[in-house]
């Protein structure tokens, strides 16, 4: 179990799927909806790699209109089912795919993208925010927010802005259109 940090979930337990996922720490969920404020209410998100649902849970809360959670794992699925019944959320899609089906399936952009792999698919940092801008399924003014920890590759240069953030072995950058 995992408490939620703010917004009207706040102090709101969910569950994580064990042996699956590492959940992103209260600190950086923190941290991370505190940089986006602004652009979370009314905000369409996309969870791409969604493990318990933390951060499209903590984007519902703080006022985003909408979030898909994708994740290719069953049983991580199943917990962001039962997430969304616990919390009564209905504002989300969940999908029970692979990322690059569900890149593929995606017709409408968004304004925020989760991109929180597991930590041993460093392939997926510097490949995907491509492919998301090729696709178009990122809004004008929207953000990839990519959680990591060691070294990756990202292409830093397609974008026009570009912050990141350390939280012990925990890093985050948010990338901008």
């Amino acid at each position: 179990m995992l408490k939620l940090v703010s917004g009207k979930y706040r102090s709101r337990s969910i569950d994580v799927p064990p042996n699956v996922t590492v959940p992103t720490k209260s600190m950086v969920r923190t941290a991370i909806t505190n940089a986006l404020m602004d652009e979370l209410r009314g905000a369409e998100v996309l969870d791409l790699f969604a493990g318990s649902g933390a951060l499209g849970f903590e984007s519902l809360s703080r006022g985003a209109k909408h979030c898909v959670f994708v994740d290719s794992s069953k049983e991580a699925i199943d917990v962001i089912r039962k997430n969304a019944a616990l919390l009564k959320e209905t504002n989300c899609d969940i999908l029970f795919m692979d990322y690059q089906l569900a890149l593929d399936k995606f017709e409408k952009p968004f304004d925020i993208i989760y991109l929180d792999p597991p930590y041993r698919m460093k392939e997926v940092y510097e490949k995907v925010p491509s492919i998301i801008l090729e696709k178009g399924l990122l809004k004008e003014h929207g953000a990839i927010v990519l959680e990591y920890e060691g070294d990756i590759t990202v292409h830093k240069e397609l974008f026009s802005f570009a912050k990141e953030y350390s939280y012990g072995r925990t890093h985050v950058i948010i990338l901008r259109k």
